[in-house]
Order: C-alpha cells, then structure tokens, then sequence
C-alpha cells in the first residue's frame, strides 16, 4: 500500500537485484543447538509488534548498558532474532541455520557500532566514573545456544531507486 502510494505520488519506480556483500551467517554449531523452546501459555500471551515483514510477532527487547547491549527475546524465532542482533553489527547477520520455531533467547554483548550510543562510564553515588566488564562479542554471546557466527560473502537483495520526483503531485 505504501509503496503504491509513494509510486502514484513521486513517481517511485525501484527495482529488486541481488548484489553479493559481506556478511555474518548465524549457523549452528559444532556440538547442535541448544535452543530453549518458548513457554506460551494460553492465559499468558506475549506483548506483540509488528516484525519487519509487517506481520505480528512476539516483542523482543534491547537494553543499552555501560557494559554493551542486553537482548531479551522471550518468544522469537532466529529470523527475527538476527534482524534486531543486525542493528548493531558492522554487516547484516543472515539466518542461516535452518531452524524454525520459537525459542527464548537473551543475550549480553559488545556493538560493533557505536552510532548514536553513549559511551563511556557512568557516574558513581561519589560523582568519580565506574567501570564495567566489558561484555563478549556477539559472535561469543551467540556460543551459549550452540551457534556460531562466520564472516561470509553472500547475495543480498535490496531495492534500487530508479526513478523518483522531487515534488509529491498535488492532493
């Protein structure tokens, strides 16, 4: 619908093409996963959000911490997970596991991007700055649910803007 309406307003024309990028493939490690299935009971439904395709699906929370970012993910399937986990990755992370289903997840690691996150040490109740352990990297954090991250090249496919009018056509 938006896309319809962004065509017939500016004159939006995109096409879809595949383009082969650097990546982090979310695979399964070497000892199998080690996956907790998530608990949904019937009188205890989970907050829902829109995910990235439009469609409902369980909320999934993030935390930024001195120490980096925390992720809790009570219901989510690795698809979705690796769409929030790719906002603070310096590539995309790409499912790549071949699981499906629901499981819960929480995490604790490091950014590899910093943009528009505060750094640095919190004040103490003496006013003098407190330092943190650092949290693992994400592809150490991942380890604990019996998957790995591996640097890959892969295709991606994005939209390309072909055409596109400066001024919306009047009302």
């Amino acid at each position: 619908m938006l896309q319809a309406l962004l065509a017939e307003r500016f004159k939006l024309e995109i096409r879809r093409e595949k383009k082969e990028y650097s990546i982090y493939a979310l695979v399964v490690g070497n000892g199998g996963p080690k996956l907790k299935p998530a608990e949904i009971k019937s009188d205890n439904q989970p907050l829902m959000a829109l995910g990235p395709d439009g469609k409902p699906r369980p909320a999934m929370m993030y935390a930024m911490m001195p120490s980096g970012v925390g992720l809790t993910a009570p219901s989510a399937t690795l698809a979705s997970l690796v769409g929030l986990m790719s906002r603070f990755t310096a590539w995309p992370v790409v499912d790549m596991t071949g699981i499906e289903g629901q499981y819960e997840f929480k995490l604790s690691f490091a950014p590899e991007t910093n943009a528009g996150l505060t750094t640095g040490g919190v004040p103490g109740p003496d006013g003098a700055a407190t330092s943190f352990e650092p949290a693992p990297s994400l592809a150490d954090a991942v380890k604990q649910y019996g998957l790995r991250l591996e640097a890959r090249k892969a295709p991606i496919e994005m939209f390309v803007v072909t055409h596109i009018e400066k001024a919306p056509t009047e009302n």
